[in-house]
């Protein structure tokens, strides 16, 4: 199985950018339009998301889709990750390193790391997230996304997306329990070996002011085991940033890019 692809935008520079859980490549669209005259974007659907083939609980979900993302990055790019995203484009750098000119991650929902070193923040928010088992739990899938949403969303009011957004949200919402062992377990082992201490790439953690704060927990872990990492945060931006404010994450990267030129 390969994924769907998409190259938009033109420049000197290569940007490969990884989308969040429940969207797909187009989420790009308006930080590829940003990033145009600086950098050519490629962007793909990860399993079961936009024109890609689907995922089955029988394989390794976030395996199937780092080896799907290292399978699109056959050169030196700059790598970009959004939520579950930036997760993959996290776990690409440790297994390909020699491919990855920088490393943007606006908030890698990696929360193992949360788990490790700040469990009061992590079962807050596994208590916030108990509604949302519970729908699973009992197959409302509707519900579960309309849930999802309320906690990772960028605000809008689930009956204010387009029925057909609805719909494709739910379909996929199964997806977000499948990512489990690794975001929350950790089973590639990158914590406990020294994978992230060993990346010597320009990293920047982004986050949105009004993140969540096991979000921010994560953030600061992460910022402590890889070396130089720097964190950012953009103003007035939720969970949703990199479509919200797609031109303040691509100055970010704009920045990332002209620091490995000069």
């Amino acid at each position: 199985m390969k994924p769907f692809v998409t190259r938009a935008g033109h420049g000197s520079a290569r940007v490969l950018a990884v989308h969040c859980t429940l969207a797909h490549s187009g989420a790009w669209n308006g930080f590829t339009r940003a990033m145009n005259g600086t950098a050519e974007v490629t962007a793909f659907d990860l399993p079961s998301h936009g024109k890609s083939p689907d995922w089955t609980p029988d394989q390794d979900q976030h395996g199937l889709s780092t080896d799907w993302g290292l399978g699109v990055l056959t050169e030196p790019m700059h790598l970009v990750g959004h939520s579950y995203g930036a997760t993959v484009a996290l776990r690409m750098a440790c297994e390909a390193p020699e491919r990855v000119l920088s490393l943007t991650l606006f908030e890698p929902v990696f929360l193992a790391a949360a788990r490790l070193d700040d469990p009061d923040r992590f079962e807050l928010h596994e208590a916030e997230m108990a509604e949302f088992e519970a729908t699973i739990e009992r197959r409302d899938f509707e519900q579960a996304a309309r849930t999802f949403n309320r906690v990772w969303g960028d605000g809008t009011p689930w009956f204010n997306f387009p029925e057909e957004t609805r719909a494709y949200m739910t379909k996929r919402i199964h997806f977000v329990q499948g990512g489990a062992p690794f975001l929350m377990e950790d089973y590639a082992g990158l914590l406990k070996g020294d994978a992230l201490s060993k990346l010597s790439m320009p990293v920047v953690l982004v986050q949105g002011e009004f993140t969540l704060d096991v979000v921010d927990a994560t953030m600061a872990a992460l910022a402590r085991r890889i070396p130089g990492a720097k964190r950012a945060w953009i103003n007035g931006a939720g969970h949703m940033a990199p479509m919200t404010h797609p031109l303040e994450l691509a100055n970010i990267v704009t920045a990332q890019i002209s620091a490995c030129e000069n």
